[in-house]
């Protein structure tokens, strides 16, 4: 199964619109749909914004739904120029800035 997480509701709303949800539920104040998408067993959820609630919805995703995969999509910036509006970013290397 795949879990895709989103901060925002536009950030999922249209994954929502082009999968068959085939059931909703409700934990930890987030709503998880899952489904299918393309043929793949999916739940799609809005995690709200923040690394606690993104942590949190995946474990969630793990322990009740036994994601074998989690996709965290969503908009960001960029300092580089020949990034554009919709292009798909892959990272390869994270930093984590604001840890104590």
């Amino acid at each position: 199964m795949i879990g895709i997480i989103g901060a925002m509701d536009e950030e999922v709303a249209q994954i929502v619109e082009v999968m068959q949800v085939e059931r909703k539920e409700n934990k930890a104040c987030m709503t998880f749909m899952a489904g299918k998408l393309n043929g793949k067993d999916v739940v799609v959820v809005r995690s709200g914004i923040g690394k606690v609630n993104a942590a949190i919805c995946t474990q969630i995703l793990v322990d009740d739904f036994n994601a074998d995969y989690v996709i965290n999509t969503g908009i960001a910036g960029s300092l580089k120029a020949e990034i554009d509006i919709a292009d798909i970013v892959i990272s390869s290397d994270v930093l984590h800035h604001d840890m104590d």
